[in-house]
């Protein structure tokens, strides 16, 4: 239990229209109380805020933070780099650079500075979560959250276009809450094959298609809920995907449901071999001819 007192600011708080009351304020367990009646009421910690502000933690709902248009806007601006003030580094803080578009460091110092305390980033292509994830990550003190950036993309205008709400519905909750999984020597993979099996994952849990007498784990739609199944099957040494696809619902998805997707197949042609390389290679260079 922990029980603080901020004391002698000049307090900002619309909410309780003080504009500017210099007073005393009370936290117990993180959360703002009234001032103790109790004689004998000390506080674990004093601060001292005199001549200081206090107020309310600003909340930015529509910020641009992270995400690849605030890197290509760091690349953009180098001589901004050179000129603008930086962030020293100190045994409390980390160094990093200001200008119009800060380093990681220096955005969560300049909102806090600021008086906010969360951002939300208002535009995060979906392919970009993962490092939009790693920038939060760098970015010191806010608490941070962003929106998945649906409006200029391409397969939800399509299917507003086309009056399909059910693959939309599909293909945003897959974009909030599952992903695509994929082996990384799959050079042939083919955008509509993914689309296709987003489109089919529905209420399932895993989406996988069954080709060529085989179920393919590694070309499958899988939702989060899938992790919890997963890590209880490794701590049994039941590592066979087979299991996993017993235990959640899982939508198998038969050849004749892609093959407009991708005719050959060739999402699931993986190269294992130099032979195989070579092949590909091949393939590529007489598919670039035609």
């Amino acid at each position: 239990m922990s029980f603080l007192k901020i004391a002698g600011g000049t307090v900002y708080d619309p909410l309780n229209n003080l504009d500017g009351v210099v007073r005393d304020i009370w936290i117990r367990d993180g959360k703002i109380i009234a001032e103790p009646t109790e004689p004998d009421a000390r506080p674990d910690k004093i601060i001292d805020a005199t001549g200081l502000i206090v107020m309310p933690g600003g909340v930015d709902m529509h910020a641009h933070i992270a995400g690849p248009k605030v890197n290509l806007a760091r690349k953009m601006r180098p001589e901004d780099k050179r000129k603008a003030p930086v962030v020293r580094r100190t045994p409390r803080t980390r160094s990093g650079t200001t200008g119009s578009v800060p380093s990681t460091f220096a955005t969560g110092y300049l909102y806090a500075g600021m008086g906010y305390t969360t951002a939300f980033d208002a535009a995060i292509p979906p392919l970009s979560t993962r490092h939009a994830h790693e920038e939060f990550h760098d970015t010191p003190i806010l608490d941070k959250g962003f929106f998945l950036l649906f409006g200029n993309n391409h397969y939800v205008l399509k299917q507003i276009a086309a009056n399909e709400p059910e693959r939309l519905r599909a293909f945003v909750a897959w974009l909030l809450s599952a992903g695509y999984l994929s082996s990384c020597d799959v050079p042939f993979l083919q955008p509509a094959f993914v689309r296709r099996l987003i489109a089919l994952l529905g209420e399932h849990i895993i989406c996988v298609p069954e080709v060529g007498g085989y179920r393919h784990p590694l070309a499958a739609v899988y939702r989060v809920e899938a992790a919890a199944a997963a890590a209880r099957l490794l701590t049994e040494n039941r590592l066979r995907p087979l299991f996993l696809f017993e235990e959640v619902p899982t939508r198998i998805v038969r050849p004749e449901e892609l093959i407009d997707a991708d005719p050959t197949f060739q999402t699931l042609r993986n190269l294992n071999t130099p032979a195989e390389y070579e092949a590909a290679l091949r393939d590529s260079f007489a598919a670039e001819d035609r």
